[in-house]
Parts: structure tokens; C-alpha cells; sequence
């Protein structure tokens, strides 16, 4: 089991995720519906931790495009 561990770690570095040895460790290691379901939580709060960035900024440059937008106005209706 260790030697396949090493050639799937040594060739498929580029292939699997990060996350692929440990989660294929800890389910040989113990219950797998337990391991599945911890490391399937993992994932999913960092899919939403992601989310959440892309979309602060998604909001922050929405943010700068409306102000622009009302100085462009006001510079406008300034001008004779």
C-alpha cells in the first residue's frame, strides 16, 4: 500500500489535487464514511471561503464603477 502510495505521489503530482494522499490515507486508516464526510466538509467550506472572496470584490468594483459614474454625473451638470 505504501509503494503505491509513493508512485501515485512521485507521477501525479500535477494530476490530483492536494488533498487526494491524506483522504486516501485517513480511509485505509479508519471508518471511510467518516473520512469522506470530513474531508467532503473541507472541500465545501472552502469552495464557500472562495466564493466569498470573488464575490467581496466582485462588490468592491461594482462599488467604484457606481461612484465614478455619480462624479462623472455631478461633474457634468457643474459644467456651463
Amino acid at each position: 500500500m505504501e509503494d503505491d502510495l509513493q508512485e501515485i505521489k512521485g507521477r501525479s503530482f500535477f494530476l490530483f489535487p492536494w488533498w487526494v494522499i491524506p483522504l486516501v490515507k485517513a480511509i485505509s486508516a479508519g471508518n471511510p464514511s467518516d473520512w469522506i464526510g470530513f474531508f467532503g466538509n473541507i472541500a465545501a467550506a472552502a469552495m464557500t471561503i472562495a466564493a466569498a472572496v470573488v464575490a467581496y470584490f466582485t462588490v468592491a468594483h461594482q462599488v467604484r464603477i457606481s461612484l465614478m459614474s455619480r462624479e462623472e454625473d455631478r461633474m457634468e451638470n457643474l459644467l456651463p
